[in-house]
């Protein structure tokens, strides 16, 4: 089973139960929230971005609930999800890019920022 049927199931079957907070917006989302989320996010992933089943997505972000949000979407869409920590030295993101090959690389604007040489 896909961890994004999961979600969807859980969020098929307890709407209303709590599922994540993030303690950083103050913001709690329900299954029923995160399932939509998820469907969303996936559908602009497969319509938008063109992503298919085990197309890599590389990721740079501080942690967020949306990452959360994108795990399950690649998920659902057999896609693979490749995090990437801020962290890491200027060597390090080259390989793990070249080695993971994405079809897709994204960042936040803070992250971005700070990998600026």
């Amino acid at each position: 089973m896909l961890y994004g049927d999961w979600i969807g199931r859980w969020g098929h079957s307890y709407p209303d139960v709590e599922a994540l907070v993030d303690i950083t917006r103050d913001r709690r989302y329900t299954y029923g929230e995160l399932r939509d989320d998820v469907h969303r996010m996936a559908n602009y992933l497969a319509s938008d971005l063109r992503i298919r089943k085990r197309d890599r997505v590389a990721v740079l972000a501080l942690n967020r609930a949306e990452y959360i949000t994108l795990f399950f979407a690649t998920s659902r869409l057999g896609a693979i999800l490749v995090p990437l920590n801020f962290r890491l030295a200027v060597k390090e993101f080259v390989y793990y890019l070249e080695d993971s090959t994405p079809w897709l690389s994204s960042s936040t604007e803070n992250t971005h920022l700070s990998l600026r040489i």
